[in-house]
């Protein structure tokens, strides 16, 4: 997101209309606290658990749809013995969650919303109510791979327990799945859990559920502190952030062209499906390394998006659609996590957005470098920092009915996320192991697609959840994912050719 001299002198025009904006935040800040107090006096500390999170509560708002901004993870879990999963994991969430309702208050309350400020209600949850198990399916039909893809997309598309209002469920396999590859050795059993986004955000989400299933995906993580900054530099670039705040937020919502792609559509149809892919024992961690390393400049994640974009290449090619030159593109990113707050479960990151340049795999050298320009645009961006300053400030304030008008994403055609973890094989609930693990999170109602990526023992675990609207068959969205993997192996070969030929 670029500021143009006219954005500049747009953003002097609105100067003059910060007093107003500043009684109008005091007159709202005053209306939380005494919805704040009535809910107290009325609900009892028995019962009353607090108004939401300025981050929290922009997932709170959810017009028209069940349950429509979700975390979804699928996991694997293979033993070498056939084990009850069920009944184990029903302990551990006993001795860990439920009994333990003041630190997991969000896993046992439900929600509601009060003049337009949601908030919780405490201890109306129990472990009944959200452990459930994978339905088995019909005869002849079987309990594979692409069983749990099919019941992940039905799934997802049911209200969550408590007609809607509590915030997670867990469905898990009594039985082990069948068709595996007949080279791996033991049991594999299904996972799927499911979360209401205002539960937390994904870099918190997931060292949770390590800690849930006992499991060390997180163990080489390593949080990257921000770069010290001289204060004077700090205060003066929070004025600029001020300064440019309305005009930013009104390019990124209201102002910015709606994206012209066959993937994009504001009418969604709110039913979802979902697939995902592996790259199996190949690797591809150390391809897409080796594939930057031979590119001057370039980053892990260009080459990444460079793979996914080339996938929405040969997507329209082979659904003979129009080619566009870009596709947009939002990605969360966490501004400041501490050791101290990783197992806090909340929201509290941003988003940074993308003009992806589409790459042809026949000019993968030359489309490399446009994405390559784009993320570096988009990292130097200020959007981030100024939505982040937005939400923090404003999301807590403004009543859900106002916030689900101006926090619009419709004119973005994709969510992307990258989640990082161990390097390592991932032990599990003491002698298993996670085979695969595929987080997907549902940011908006109004975006059709969501992309999302986690790393660990050097494979790739890719997963889009899409809506019904965008793409019509789990074939077509399959396809997508495959090929993601399937474009690492192109380019690479493509930049070794041209690295021989450079050193001749």
């Amino acid at each position: 997101m670029v500021l143009t001299l006219l954005d500049l002198l747009l953003s002097l025009l609105v100067i003059p209309l910060y007093p107003v904006i500043a009684i109008v935040y005091l007159l709202l800040s005053i209306q939380r606290q005494l919805i704040n107090l009535w809910l107290a006096y009325t609900l009892g500390d028995q019962q009353f658990g607090g108004l939401l999170s300025a981050f929290d509560r922009l997932f709170a708002v959810v017009p028209n749809a069940n349950s429509g901004k979700t975390v979804l993870v699928v996991n694997y879990v293979k033993s070498d013995k056939e084990i009850d999963l069920l009944n184990r994991f029903q302990k551990i969430l006993e001795n860990q969650v439920f009994n333990q309702p003041t630190k997991f208050k969000k896993l046992t309350s439900t929600w509601n919303t009060f003049l337009g400020q949601p908030y919780l209600i405490k201890n109306q949850v129990q472990i009944s109510d959200v452990v459930k198990t994978i339905p088995l399916p019909c005869f002849g039909e079987a309990f594979d791979d692409n069983y749990m893809k099919k019941f992940v997309g039905q799934a997802s598309n049911l209200p969550l327990p408590k007609n809607d209002k509590a915030l997670w469920e867990i469905y898990i396999g009594t039985r082990h799945l069948e068709n595996m590859d007949p080279n791996l050795k033991g049991y594999v059993y299904p996972i799927f859990m499911r979360f209401h986004h205002l539960v937390a955000d994904g870099m918190r989400l997931m060292p949770f559920l390590s800690q849930l299933a006992e499991s060390n995906i997180f163990e080489t993580f390593q949080i990257q502190e921000p770069p010290s900054i001289n204060f004077m530099v700090k205060i003066a670039y929070c004025f600029y952030i001020l300064f440019i705040s309305p005009i930013t937020y009104l390019k990124f919502s209201f102002w910015r062209k709606v994206d012209e792609n066959p993937l994009h559509g504001t009418k969604l149809s709110r039913e979802k499906l979902i697939a995902w892919a592996t790259d199996g024992s190949s690797q591809h961690v150390k391809t897409i390394k080796k594939i930057k390393n031979r590119l001057p400049n370039t980053r892990f994640t260009d080459v990444l998006y460079a793979c996914i974009s080339s996938s929405f290449f040969h997507y329209f090619q082979k659904k003979n659609l129009r080619i566009p030159k870009t596709i947009s593109v939002l990605s969360p990113r966490l501004l400041r996590l501490s050791l101290n707050d990783q197992e806090v479960l909340k929201n509290d990151f941003t988003f940074t957005s993308l003009e992806l340049p589409i790459v042809n795999p026949q000019n993968f050298l030359a489309d490399m470098e446009k994405v390559k320009l784009s993320m570096d645009e988009m990292r130097r961006s200020p959007g981030k920092d100024v939505l982040y300053w937005i939400n923090y400030y404003f999301a807590a304030l403004i009543p859900t009915t106002i916030l689900s008008l101006i926090s619009t994403t419709k004119t973005y055609s994709c969510f992307i996320s990258n989640l990082p973890g161990s390097q390592n094989k991932v032990k599990c609930f003491g002698d298993c192991e996670l085979l695969a693990g595929f987080p997907s999170a549902i940011n908006s109602n109004e975006t059709g697609m969501t992309l999302t990526i986690i790393t660990f023992n050097n494979q790739f675990f890719i997963s889009l959840f899409v809506d019904k609207a965008t793409i019509h068959q789990q074939e077509d969205a399959q396809f997508i994912v495959d090929d993601i993997i399937r474009n690492m192996d192109i380019f690479n070969e493509k930049v070794q050719k041209t690295f021989i030929l450079k050193n001749k």
